[in-house]
């Protein structure tokens, strides 16, 4: 899967949580801060190793930020949109 194609699909809650989880946050400490259950939490974050292609946290950071996704300190650097077709 190509960068673009990641980008793409990126919901504003997944980078959310991609950011969070960068900065270190748990699963109840992100769900605390966006408003959602821990549950919710644990199933973007499946979401998105599998699309990432990693079978970690810390590797889906990783490949985030070698992918110009995310900064080292949690920043998203693109700018995501709501898709209609991702809601």
């Amino acid at each position: 899967m190509m960068t673009e194609d990641r980008i793409t699909g990126l919901k504003p809650i997944e980078g959310q949580v991609l950011s969070l989880l960068a900065r270190g946050y748990n699963a109840s400490r992100m769900a605390e801060e966006l408003n959602i259950s821990r549950q919710y939490v644990y199933f973007l974050m499946r979401e998105l190793r599998l699309r990432f292609l990693v079978l970690s946290n810390p590797a889906l950071v990783s490949r985030a930020i070698g992918d110009g996704i995310l900064q080292p300190d949690g920043t998203i650097t693109l700018i995501l949109t709501t898709d209609p077709k991702n809601t």
